[in-house]
């Protein structure tokens, strides 16, 4: 439970709240995914959380929003809140493969068995969370059997900057903010920051994550371009296990024979964006993004010594189009895409190695045709 919480909001336009009263609108339940929307009614139940409702929930992490819906599972295995897995439908163990997790149509998922990092994602970078339930293969590609999370950034209107400064139990620090800018020319500039530490629940548990993100773009008649790069720093220490008698003793102790280990991983993603109007019916979409992560650490126990290295690297290129066209009944408004994804995993420690590597081609595409006023045919 926080003990305090301070929070400074500092406006650099003079018409900020203003602009905040009239931005209080409904977000009607689309699915919005590749950072295209398709308009349509769907059979899959989607749930949309708001930025007000992420206000309101006075959570202080991703994970914290997600684990009060109904009908998504949080799994968090070490017990620290931060690493967890997600699960729609039930999937359990199998949950990293069979959820698909999207940030403004950029995959978290892993190739191995490695859920995705929801520590990277900063909360007050947030405007929306959309959560559709049931298998969204045909839009989403691999991965989205059970479901898909999928997360909308803030893109500011005005000039505004924003500090947070939060304690809590375990002697957690927390340090978040941002600050967006217009330069000038259609070109703006959007970054935000975020440093946690705690000593975690038990002794020998210690966390420390940095965080910082940064927005280059450029708004042009019919379209934008846009550059992201975020940079994460991760570390953890490892308490390990317990025995049932030692668990009975106490629960939060870390033993002699296992007090060393340690895990530490670096990310850097780059994201490159554009989008184009083609003329009045017919959009071009085209994003690139690269996520390379490394770790290293080490596993304790009674019988000595695991040191281990990681590495994660995954690319991805992903073109599309899509459009809409008038019926007699009404606007119909389809997609048609690619993805090609790279991925490459690899694992040393003292018993050997593993190495994977994926590859994969997607094709996807979508077509909503009204039938009558009140009845509409969908074809993917």
């Amino acid at each position: 439970m926080k003990l305090s919480h301070l929070a400074l909001a500092i406006s650099l336009a003079p018409t900020l709240a203003l602009a905040d009263a009239q931005q209080a609108l409904e977000i009607p339940p689309l699915v919005v995914t590749r950072a295209t929307p398709i308009q349509q009614t769907t059979p899959a139940s989607v749930k949309v959380i708001d930025r007000k409702q992420i206000e309101a929930s006075g959570a202080s992490a991703l994970v914290d929003v997600l684990r009060g819906q109904a009908g998504l599972q949080i799994r968090d295995t070490l017990g620290d809140g931060n690493r967890v897995g997600v699960s729609l439908r039930g999937f359990g163990e199998n949950a990293a493969n069979n959820t698909l997790v999207l940030v403004d149509g950029r995959r978290l998922n892993n190739p191995s068995l490695q859920g995705p990092d929801l520590n990277s994602v900063p909360l007050a970078n947030i405007e929306r969370i959309e959560i559709l339930r049931g298998a969204g293969t045909v839009l989403y590609g691999d991965q989205a059997v059970g479901g898909v999370i999928n997360i909308i950034t803030r893109q500011p209107k005005d000039n505004e900057a924003y500090v947070e400064s939060s304690i809590g139990s375990h002697d957690l620090e927390a340090y978040r903010g941002h600050v967006y800018q217009q330069l000038g020319a259609g070109f703006s500039a959007y970054a935000s920051g975020e440093a946690r530490n705690s000593d975690g629940y038990r002794d020998h548990n210690n966390a420390s994550y940095d965080d910082a993100f940064l927005r280059l773009r450029h708004d042009h008649e019919g379209g934008h371009a846009l550059y992201e790069y975020q940079s994460i720093d991760d570390e953890l220490k490892l308490p390990s296990y317990l025995t049932e008698a030692q668990r009975r003793a106490d629960r939060k102790a870390s033993y002699a024979a296992n007090y060393n280990g340690w895990d530490d991983s670096n990310t850097q993603v780059h994201r490159l964006a554009l989008q184009q109007s083609l003329n009045d019916w017919l959009t071009a979409d085209l994003d690139y993004s690269h996520r390379d992560t490394d770790g290293q650490g080490t596993y304790n126990s009674a019988w000595g010594d695991s040191p281990f290295t990681q590495g994660t690297r995954v690319e991805t290129f992903s073109p599309r189009l899509s459009g809409h066209f008038d019926t007699g009944l009404g606007r119909s408004d389809w997609l048609f895409g690619h993805d090609h994804t790279q991925s490459d995993y690899e694992y040393r420690s003292s018993l050997g190695a593993t190495l994977f590597r994926q590859t994969l081609r997607d094709w996807y595409g979508q077509l909503p045709q009204p039938w009558t006023d009140s009845v509409s045919r969908t074809a993917g």
